[in-house]
């Protein structure tokens, strides 16, 4: 996050010590914020992790050891042209039919 928010222009960002067990999954639950969820995103590269919320998810895939994944970059890209939305539901998992150049 630090290198596709190098403006700090993203608010807030939460890990796992801010998830909810599920069913013995760490999940991310956008109603225990008490935020309005009209301009949030949760970018995880677990599907469990928004299984409560998938209209305002961004599934990535595991980038970890990977030097060649350039997803992260797209992501950033699409999170550009997003932040131009009013509400992000439904909108997430657009990103990747995105123009990747």
């Amino acid at each position: 996050m630090d290198l596709l928010d190098g403006d700090g222009v993203i608010a807030y960002r939460l890990f796992r010590d801010s998830c909810v067990q599920y069913n013995g999954n760490y999940v991310k639950d956008l109603s225990v914020l008490n935020r309005d969820v009209r301009k949030t995103i949760i970018i995880d590269n677990s599907a469990s992790s928004f299984i409560f919320h998938p209209e305002l998810a961004i599934g990535c895939g595991s980038f970890i050891d990977d030097k060649a994944d350039r997803e992260l970059d797209v992501i950033g890209r699409y999170l550009v042209e997003l932040a131009k939305e009013d509400d992000f539901r439904g909108k997430c998992g657009q990103w990747r039919g995105f123009k990747k150049g």
